[in-house]
């Protein structure tokens, strides 16, 4: 199959001679038998399995292109299908010739590398289909058949997020792990470092991808919080501080503990983060495809007529505020050949954009969403009436701040590199989690932090207690 994809001789007779010189012995009563050798390929464990799995897989992916590209496989055009390891989604249209064409690309693909798919373990999904002609379907081609919502590498794919009912799996596995620790053996200072390593990591999956109801919020931070003061699910007692004070930082005076609510927003802000540095990513064309041709002057496209993830991740981004600044302050511009950065929405020139600097002119503005490098040809030449206006400046405040946007551009220069972004939060050129969950600390208004210093050399129990 390596040498099919165009690997050198070379390299193909090294990674063979990894995969045949393979030991492996039993151990009897802890004393190891004599040496086996390996007959299978890589042994389960190898750190070379998985690159050589990103290998083979992407012979199934050249199949799928060409296929594609000699219309055998009709469906979305951006998009055929996506990989993961050695878990497969493939996407087209509902046809039955398309589905007999994916059963003959696996059969190439097995043919060419040994690898057969398991089509018992497959199941096959219709959008807009009805049951039957599904079940139909799955008997031409010998595949199981389901429905969505359905769960593709760990996640819910379809399902309505902000019904509390589709968090159950979270919630089940907090229960799950709470019944297997034996709470009444552990100190107060050992709950809280669970809670801290283990029951805080959980819902990250989930929060990193979807809005969570408060609902949800409450009933997991409700279980934290029973766990850590009662150890028990099954008895109630009273708790000895406020959860107000038991959620600040440690070097605050807390215990450390983070609000899950600030967890959830913080992962989010990265999405938008992403989008704007992400220019070539697919999952960018697919939300521009889905949201972008919507009249928009806002720093994140949205139609608020499609659904989904994106819709709350995009509200919760408008609305919140870190050390009093929107997120289109925090995420700004270093103007290169101004190809990607908006001349009105972002803010590429100072923390605030031209939109909300000179709100006169941008009434004015016919193309609302133009790029930098398109508005400063006109500035470099002095075209004042190449801009696109409904009319031109006339009043004293709109002449104002035409004067000083052209004094802002003046010392301006476009060059050959391409844009970029930086986080000016914290001076830090990117995003992080923790500085994002940092700022909204800072932003708690309804609660102060207890006055207590955090002794290092004495047990956390003892801290606790004091």
């Amino acid at each position: 199959m390596t040498r099919q994809m165009g690997f050198p001789a070379l390299w193909c007779k090294w990674i063979e001679g990894i995969l045949v010189s393979a030991r492996s012995s039993v151990l009897v009563n802890g004393s190891p038998t004599f040496e086996i050798n390996c007959s299978k390929g890589v042994r389960q464990g190898d750190l070379l399995s998985p690159f050589l799995i990103l290998l083979v897989m992407e012979g199934l992916s050249n199949i799928l292109y060409k296929a594609r590209i000699e219309a055998l496989l009709r469906g979305i055009p951006i998009i055929s299908h996506l990989f993961y390891a050695d878990d497969a989604l493939l996407l087209g249209e509902w046809e039955e010739d398309n589905v007999k064409n994916v059963a003959r690309c696996l059969r190439i693909f097995y043919l060419a590398s040994g690898l057969k798919i398991n089509l018992q373990k497959s199941n096959i999904y219709g959008l807009g289909v009805g049951n039957d002609e599904v079940l139909n379907m799955c008997n031409v081609i010998g595949c199981k058949s389901d429905s969505i919502p359905l769960t593709y590498l760990g996640i819910s794919v379809g399902s309505n997020m902000n019904r509390i009912n589709n968090w159950t799996p979270i919630i089940e596995v907090f229960d799950k792990r709470l019944s297997a620790w034996k709470a009444k053996t552990l100190s107060i200072g050992g709950r809280l470092t669970l809670i801290n390593s283990v029951l805080e990591s959980l819902p990250i999956y989930y929060f990193s991808l979807y809005k969570a109801p408060v609902g949800v919020i409450k009933t997991l931070e409700a279980k934290m919080r029973k766990f850590l003061w009662v150890g028990s699910s099954n008895i109630n007692k009273m708790n000895w501080v406020a959860w107000d004070w038991v959620t600040w930082p440690k070097n605050i005076g807390g215990l450390g503990i983070n609000r899950l609510l600030e967890v959830n927003e913080a992962l989010l802000v990265k999405w938008g983060w992403r989008f704007r540095v992400e220019n070539h990513n697919l999952w960018r064309k697919v939300v521009e495809a889905c949201h972008g041709k919507a009249n928009h002057w806002s720093f994140l496209p949205l139609n608020s007529n499609i659904a989904g993830c994106w819709k709350n991740v995009v509200k919760l981004l408008n609305k919140l505020k870190l050390n009093g600044r929107g997120l289109n302050r925090l995420i700004l511009g270093k103007v290169g050949n101004g190809v990607e950065t908006r001349f009105w929405i972002d803010s590429w020139l100072g923390d605030l954009p031209f939109m909300e600097r000179w709100p006169l002119l941008f009434g004015l503005e016919l193309f609302k969403s133009c790029r930098v490098a398109e508005r400063f040809e006109t500035v470099q030449e002095n075209r004042v009436y190449d801009w696109q206006w409904s009319r031109q400046p006339k009043f004293e405040e709109e002449l104002k701040e035409w004067k000083e946007c052209l004094e802002a551009l003046s010392n301006v220069s476009l060059s050959s590199d391409k844009d970029k972004w930086y986080w000016f939060d914290d001076n830090q050129k990117v995003v992080s989690v923790k500085a994002v969950k940092k700022s909204l600390i800072v932003e708690r208004v309804t609660s102060h932090p207890p006055n207590f210093n955090w002794c290092k050399w004495v047990p956390i129990k003892c801290n606790i207690m004091a």
